[in-house]
């Protein structure tokens, strides 16, 4: 059994990081884990994730976000999903699933991301933008 991760508010130093520039997926990305990843190799054939649907198994997913389609369902970016342990659960109780699968961690909406925000302001680059996903 492990506990979730503390979150980092602050540096050692106290200082702000900078934040690395933002690249559209028309442009050379540069990101060192999606460099790694070869996701590159993605986008040169020509893959956005058209047609594919992804299973995302996390904390849940806020899919009210508007980077991950503004809503739940068909026609919206989350098409599928289902609480298997309900916001309650920490591995040595019993779990009470729900239908409702909103993030009550926030690691699913930002492992979704990654995978297949839509445009969005910031411009950030996702893996396949145009897969639908199942959380």
């Amino acid at each position: 059994m492990y506990s979730p991760p503390a979150t980092l508010i602050t540096t050692l130093d106290g200082a702000i990081p900078e934040v690395a520039p933002l690249h559209r997926l028309s442009m050379i990305d540069e990101y060192a884990p999606h460099v790694i990843g070869g996701v590159e190799k993605l986008y040169a054939e020509g893959n956005t994730g058209e047609g594919i649907l992804i299973a995302v198994i996390d904390t849940g997913v806020d899919y009210n976000h508007p980077a991950l389609g503004g809503g739940f369902g068909p026609r919206h970016k989350i098409v599928k999903g289902y609480d298997v342990v309900g916001d309650s659960y920490r591995g040595n109780n019993i779990p009470s699933p729900k239908s409702d699968l909103m993030d009550c961690n926030g690691h699913g909406t930002h492992v979704s991301a990654i995978i297949g925000a839509d445009p969005n302001p910031f411009n950030f680059i996702t893996v396949v933008p145009n897969a639908t996903l199942g959380i």
